[in-house]
């Protein structure tokens, strides 16, 4: 297959409502600016821009060329086709794609709209969030944030918000995950107890700290809407709390202290004219703990610029 006929598949793709005008018009542009394009390059980057509008972050070539990505039927049945007339091994393309001036490794000095990484090519945007994002998340799952001892300190908490279960009690599990780490991850399906866990781990925290009402929580999520619905379900889940707890707990005063949801716009300040933040890492957010809901519906490079408004420690 020649650099041209692969072109008019994408012509016809295009044309065919498959694929948009910026797919096409990227892999035109980095044909233009290769001295010699292959078929290879100008059908990844067609792809990886056609992702990333549905989301994704990069084009994982392994399943590109086991034709298992998911692109709509019709589209994955043409690229099929195309796949079965080039190379289907990894270091042919991946040779291929570093002979291209638009296509370098991480580690390469020069700058490129495209970044090979092993297996995975990104728009080098792309690629620098999910980098800097990364390595964010690395330094705040590093240290503990509770001893052990005061872990063992909290566990007639842990045992009175998480009644007892025949089987491992992984909400409680998560909960206690929760305090040892400065940053966590709580996943499930609607109805698993996400909420529920939250809830109880607000309890937590404050029933351990030396000074609970002095403690700067902040509620966020990616919509209003999400906003909205996470501050009535947390504030349900408060009410709900099991009376037999170890100390007394005026709820009201807790909701009241939690506050409720923001957008992450608002959160981080965005000025609307400049599209700039006012919080970032040189003005971070005055906040002990930030709880986001939704995280999934959270973008790169908006969860990126929330990690670097977040306080050092």
């Amino acid at each position: 297959m020649t650099p041209a006929s692969l072109l008019e598949y994408l012509e016809t793709w295009y044309r065919q409502g498959k694929l948009r005008l910026l797919d096409i018009s990227f892999a035109r542009w980095c044909s233009r600016h290769d001295p010699a394009p292959t078929p290879e390059l100008l059908l990844v980057t067609a792809l990886v821009a056609y992702l990333e509008g549905r989301g994704h972050s990069c084009l994982d070539l392994d399943s590109l060329l086991l034709n298992t990505l998911t692109l709509g039927t019709e589209l994955e049945a043409e690229l099929a086709q195309v796949l079965a007339e080039l190379p289907r091994t990894l270091p042919v393309w991946q040779n291929t794609l570093y002979g291209s001036p638009c296509i370098r490794p991480p580690s390469s000095p020069v700058p490129s709209p495209l970044v090979l990484a092993e297996n995975r090519l990104y728009l080098r945007r792309y690629w620098q969030y999910e980098t800097a994002l990364s390595q964010q998340i690395r330094q705040r799952t590093d240290p503990a944030l509770w001893s052990l001892d005061a872990l063992t300190n909290a566990l007639p908490w842990l045992h009175a918000l998480f009644p007892a279960h025949s089987e491992i009690h992984w909400q409680r599990v998560a909960c206690a995950l929760a305090l040892r780490s400065p940053f966590t991850l709580i996943t499930g399906g609607p109805g698993t107890g996400k909420t529920y866990t939250v809830a109880r781990l607000l309890t937590v925290l404050l029933s351990q700290s030396a000074r609970p009402e002095a403690l700067r929580i902040a509620l966020a999520a990616p919509t209003g809407k999400a906003a909205a619905r996470l501050t009535e379900s947390l504030q349900k889940a408060l009410r709900e709390l099991p009376s037999n707890l170890p100390a007394a707990l005026d709820i009201s005063t807790l909701i009241e202290q939690v506050g409720p949801a923001r957008t992450l716009h608002s959160l981080l300040g965005q000025d609307w004219t400049t599209r700039q933040f006012r919080h970032d890492a040189a003005h971070p957010l005055d906040l002990d703990l930030l709880i986001v809901d939704e995280a999934s519906m959270v973008d790169l490079k908006m969860m990126v610029a929330l990690f670097d408004a977040l306080p050092p420690r």
